[in-house]
């Protein structure tokens, strides 16, 4: 599983039973994604952990907001000022470093990007061999325009951006 980069979820529940749920990225040849530009970067989720997109303006209440462009920049903050949000479901899993911390099912968390290009349908290719290995990407494809689009494992990319925004 993980050299496939799944991942293992288990949720038990006393008297009730225990719900063992295994995620495994096969991609299919066709995959609904939403379409974002992050640092000038086309980057794109699976449609299944998107629940909205939003413009930053819209009030999103008491959901954790983090942000890709911040994670990935050197001087370590958004220089362009995300506009726009990204709420993505969250399966649960316990906490990292083996803490008790377990997000409850389903939870969301705002994901800050620069640009919404919308939902598309796209062919998912492999990935180059540079990147076959890089834990948050997972495959890749080509916009309308030309323009290569990472395709992001949702999972992967919320630790790496909740791992960014507490250390």
């Amino acid at each position: 599983i993980e050299k496939l980069f799944g991942r293992v979820d288990v949720e038990s529940v006393t008297g009730q039973g225990t719900t063992i749920r295994l995620t495994i990225p096969l991609r299919t040849g066709i995959e609904h994604v939403m379409v974002f530009r992050s640092d000038g970067q086309l980057f794109a989720l699976p449609m299944q952990s998107v629940t909205a997109a939003k413009s930053s303006n819209t009030n999103i209440g008491e959901i954790t907001k983090l942000s890709l462009s911040s994670a990935f920049s050197r001087k370590g903050y958004n220089a362009s000022g995300s506009k726009d949000v990204l709420l993505l479901r969250r399966a649960a899993h316990r906490g990292s470093c083996g803490s008790d911390d377990i997000s409850p099912p389903n939870s969301q968390v705002a994901l800050a990007v620069d640009e919404l290009i919308g939902p598309e349908e796209v062919v998912v290719r492999g990935l180059p061999n540079l990147l076959k290995t890089h834990p948050l990407f997972c495959g890749v494809t080509l916009s309308g325009s030309g323009e290569k689009v990472l395709l992001l494992e949702s999972e992967r990319v919320l630790e790496f951006c909740h791992q960014y925004d507490s250390g």
